[in-house]
């Protein structure tokens, strides 16, 4: 369950968790019992904002989370179906271009963070008196 700011009412905090499990905002205000206009007037509001922003960061690490523990198994999955001299060519292709694809994307993000954290030091050198 996601921990939603305490500075904000009651009728905001639900309406932050409807927002996180609904497809649309006229939905979540429906489920949160405010109008739409409420709502919306709710979304340009800094504090509401930030809690909001918060709470679907907390969403997201949970689903990187369990989307990490299946790793093992996807690639588990993926090295069977190439390895596996019954799968079809345009599978195997398939599996070899998905690894490669996201070795590829892991190590573009991976230099870009390495890249980041330089700045940051950089930056924090400059600062310092």
């Amino acid at each position: 369950m996601v921990k939603i700011e305490t500075g904000l009412t009651v009728r905001q905090q639900k309406a932050i968790s409807t927002l996180l499990s609904s497809k649309t905002i006229e939905q979540a205000a429906k489920q949160a019992g405010v109008s739409r206009k409420t709502l919306y007037t709710w979304l340009r509001a800094p504090d509401f904002k930030a809690a909001l922003s918060e709470a679907t960061g907390e969403v997201l690490e949970n689903a990187v989370r369990r989307l990490t523990a299946l790793t093992s198994k996807a690639i588990d999955t993926l090295e069977s179906v190439i390895d596996n001299p019954k799968t079809n060519t345009a599978s195997r292709i398939r599996a070899a271009t998905a690894i490669l694809d996201t070795v590829l994307k892991i190590r573009e993000l991976t230099v870009l963070e390495s890249e980041l954290r330089a700045l940051e030091y950089r930056a924090q050198q400059l600062s310092e008196p």
